[in-house]
This record gives structure tokens, C-alpha cells and sequence, in this order.
């Protein structure tokens, strides 16, 4: 099935809007607020790559994927349809606040809306960051998302339908008896655009987002600068063995994670083969607690 083309953007309800504002700047992201009750982060000529709205859930709410063009799109809705999928025409408001051409809406299993777009608007102005040295790597899309499920097996299969494919997995008993089984998959070069692994039924729906930038001298000062503001660092600096990664991770003010990461793996996804690996990092990458 010819499908996905990237991963295009995220929205994510949020309850404190100017501490998100703050923290995407340091994160190199440029921000535009365009009401009272949402923000637009740009990394790119794209109108935005992520939107956050005011709300209680301080959750991801939405994943969107973009297609070359309305007729690929409709052959892939087309085809979602024979394997038990029915996507949803969004509506014209939608579209428009979302700026695109077309798009349709699926809900997964693991309470997240997937929209699947065509013609994404891109800006008139030049992208514009206050921090970065080099900038966001968004060929390949946004970067990726790892979200929490209950049903490892079912969620293959969703995701498999949706044209999702497995690049790896890891399997790592951090504590006695206790597992991380992470599933990563990919639509196009980048390692992974998507992975889930099981986590307790209270976590939330996103464990983290990774954006990842052109000079490890970036990942250093985003670093640098968190820690200066005093932003919960989740995982230290460290390097992970399946997509290469070096990278850390900080918590946002919804308390979802952030991967801010340099030197992603590409891999040659139409004749890749699925691999396996039993650690989730290669070095570093130590929990910090409260």
C-alpha cells in the first residue's frame, strides 16, 4: 500500500500555555500565538509542526500524517477501508484550522485521533529560531512519537493496517520483573516516525516526542539551557543502539517527555528487515529523579 509520506504534526492540550511558550523556545522551536488558547510551533517552512491548546488533559491529543497529494490520500483511505478502517471526511472547519487541503480522521485503540492530510500550507516568512545553531531535521517529518498502549499484539496489527512497518524492537527488564517492550516503526527513512510500548493503564497517552537537529553542538546548548531553567531532566545524555540517537530528554510543563536528539539512523525502509535488540540505550541516557 502506498501511503504515509511523514509525520507532520502533533497537537497536544495543554493547562499552562506561557510555561509551554517559554520551554519550546529553549527547545529552539519558534512560537506564534494565535489565540488566547493555542500555540503554533514552527521548526520549519511548514505553517506548524506542532499546535498546543488550552486545555485540562495536558495530553496528546492528535498525530498527523501527511500524504504527497489528495489523490494518494484518497487511494489510501480507499484501501484502509478493505482492511476494516473507516476514515472520517473532516469537516471544512477543520481543515482550515488545521491548513490543509484534505484530511481524514481515524481514532486508534489507544485513544489518540490520527489525521491524515494532504496539501499542508507552508509559511510566507522564513523560519526563524532564537536558539539554534544549525536546524531541525523535518525531511523525513517532525521527528518521532513513542505512546503508552494496554495491548501490545492488537496494537501491531492496528498500526500495521494503518501502513505503519516494524523497523525493530527492544526488550529490556529494567528491574526484577519489570519489562520495557518497545515496538518502533517506521513510513519512510527515518528510523522510526512512531513506537509504543505497554506502560500501567494512569500513563499517559505520549511518553515522549524526539525533534532532532543538524549539530550535536544544538542537542549540548538545548541541554545547557533546560538545565539553566531548571526543567526536569527525565534521561541524561547517552546514545541509543537501534536508531543511533544521541540525544536526552526533558520534561515539558504537561509532563510528557521531549527527546531532543543529533544523528538518527536512516535506513533503507523498502528493503529493510526487522531487527531486535535488548537495550534501550547503548550508554548513558541515567534517570534523573526529583
Amino acid at each position: 500500500m502506498k501511503g504515509i509520506s511523514t509525520l507532520s504534526y502533533l497537537v497536544i492540550e495543554a493547562s499552562d500555555l506561557p510555561a509551554w511558550q517559554a520551554f519550546a523556545e529553549r527547545l529552539g522551536f519558534q512560537v506564534i500565538q494565535t489565540s488566547s488558547a493555542e500555540l503554533q510551533l514552527r521548526m520549519d517552512d511548514q505553517s506548524y509542526r506542532m499546535i498546543i491548546s488550552q486545555g485540562a488533559l495536558d495530553d496528546l491529543k492528535t498525530i498527523g500524517w501527511a500524504f504527497p497529494n489528495t489523490d494518494a490520500l484518497a487511494a489510501y483511505v480507499t484501501e484502509l477501508a478493505h482492511k476494516g478502517i473507516m476514515a472520517i471526511k473532516a469537516s471544512a472547519e477543520l481543515k482550515e484550522q488545521r491548513q490543509v487541503d484534505e484530511l481524514y480522521t481515524v481514532n486508534d485503540l489507544n485513544g489518540i485521533q490520527h489525521e491524515f492530510v494532504a496539501g499542508v500550507k507552508k509559511c510566507n516568512d522564513t523560519f526563524s529560531s532564537t536558539q539554534l545553531q544549525s536546524e531541525f531535521l523535518t525531511d523525513e517529518g517532525l521527528g518521532h512519537v513513542l505512546i503508552s498502549t494496554q495491548d501490545k499484539d492488537a496494537s501491531v496489527d492496528f498500526y500495521q493496517r494503518l501502513g505503519l512497518s516494524i523497523t525493530d524492537t527492544i526488550a529490556e527488564e529494567i528491574a526484577p520483573g519489570i519489562v520495557i517492550d518497545a515496538t518502533f516503526m517506521h513510513v519512510n527513512e527515518r528510523h522510526h516516525s512512531f513506537a509504543f510500548a505497554p506502560m500501567p493503564p494512569e500513563a499517559k497517552r505520549l511518553h515522549h516526542l524526539m525533534i532532532e537537529v543538524a549539530s550535536i553542538d544544538d542537542v549540548g546548548l538545548a541541554f545547557d539551557r533546560c538545565t539553566s531553567a531548571q526543567d526536569p531532566i527525565v534521561m541524561s545524555l547517552g546514545k541509543h543502539p537501534n536508531d543511533e540517537m544521541f540525544s536526552f530528554y526533558v520534561q515539558s510543563p504537561s509532563g510528557l517527555a521531549v527527546e531532543v536528539g543529533y544523528g538518527g539512523k536512516l535506513i533503507d525502509y523498502k528493503n529493510w528487515q526487522t531487527e531486535s535488540f535488548s537495550k534501550l540505550s547503548s550508554w548513558g541516557h541515567k534517570q534523573h529523579r526529583a
